[in-house]
């Protein structure tokens, strides 16, 4: 009998925590205290960027890094305070990027693609 309820269980907790409503963003950017999170583009490659945050000893290390105000797509994941990772070939102006305590699902940090992302390449 209780073999038959833990996975009925199971089920119900992820759906849970699989629905949680990704919070806003404070402000555009944002980083909590002591959080540093940048997207700089990849040199010579505008529709690509570097993603990397540093998250201080006082916040929780498990964090996650989403993607698009609406979509709020999983970009990456880390155990790491400290980290880096570079997009594929679809950043453009305006996209949003948001770090996330994997946990509580808190945004430590926010930032976007600014408007004159990359002009420089996009002026030739």
């Amino acid at each position: 009998m209780v073999g038959k309820l833990i996975v009925p269980a199971c089920l119900l907790l992820a759906s849970v925590a699989c629905s949680r409503t990704p919070q806003a963003a404070p402000s555009m950017p944002y980083a909590a205290p002591g959080v540093h999170f940048s997207l700089a583009p990849v040199p010579g490659d505008c529709s690509r960027a570097t993603v990397s945050w540093e998250i201080p000893g006082n916040l929780p290390e498990e964090s996650e890094v989403q993607v698009d105000h609406a979509a709020r797509t999983l970009f990456t994941r880390s155990n790491d305070r400290k980290g880096h990772e570079d997009t594929g070939p679809w950043v453009r102006p305006g996209l949003e990027f948001y770090l996330l305590d994997r946990r509580s699902g808190e945004v430590l940090a926010a930032t976007q693609a600014s408007a004159v992302y990359c002009a420089d390449e996009f002026a030739r």
